[in-house]
């Protein structure tokens, strides 16, 4: 059973992955836009690029970023699995939403690196992460169904309305008459 939830997990990330990195070179290819050093590449002269041809067509691609779009195809792939592995944990929400952000804030360093290297414009870093994010939920949903409907987290809410309303009910009781 262990062995199953596992390849069960590791081919969803390699499904988000693979998926990812396809529909970001079709609209590379498609779209492409200039990259923010391509007067650089490029060297022109007369009005002309005079600099390396396979430097110039890799300075076309710039939108969207795929280093942007496979790390959080892969890192929002693994937080939403930590998420789902420790929702009802006994250390607390704080601690569970702590661990699960980490590899999407990993990501998200990346996507700042692009940025600050020169490599991309912040529209491309931002596609690329709506991209990654996006496939990555679609491909956690289609091998373990919604966040929401797991046990452990309705488990969760369901404790939590009913703490609320004991709350409610407590301040209630405690209202001075008027």
């Amino acid at each position: 059973e262990h062995r199953h939830a596992l390849a069960n997990a590791v081919l969803g990330l390699l499904s988000s992955l693979a998926i990812a990195l396809c529909l970001v070179c079709l609209v590379k290819n498609a779209v492409g836009r200039l990259r923010p050093d391509f007067l650089a590449r490029c060297s022109p002269r007369n009005g002309e690029c005079t600099g390396d041809v396979k430097a110039i067509i890799e300075g076309r691609k710039s939108f969207p970023s795929g280093h942007t779009s496979l790390s959080f195809a892969g890192n929002a792939y693994l937080a939403l699995y930590l998420y789902r592995a420790l929702c009802g944990s006994p250390l607390g929400e704080l601690f569970v939403y702590f661990c699960s952000s980490i590899p999407w804030v990993l990501s998200l360093l990346v996507g700042l690196s692009r940025i600050s290297d020169y490599w991309h414009h912040w529209e491309d870093v931002f596609v690329g992460a709506l991209i990654g994010n996006s496939i990555a939920y679609w491909m956690f949903s289609l091998r373990f169904g919604a966040i929401k409907s797991h046990p452990a987290y309705a488990k969760a809410k369901t404790s939590n309305e009913v703490s609320e309303e004991e709350d409610v009910a407590e301040l209630q009781e405690q209202t001075l008459p008027v």
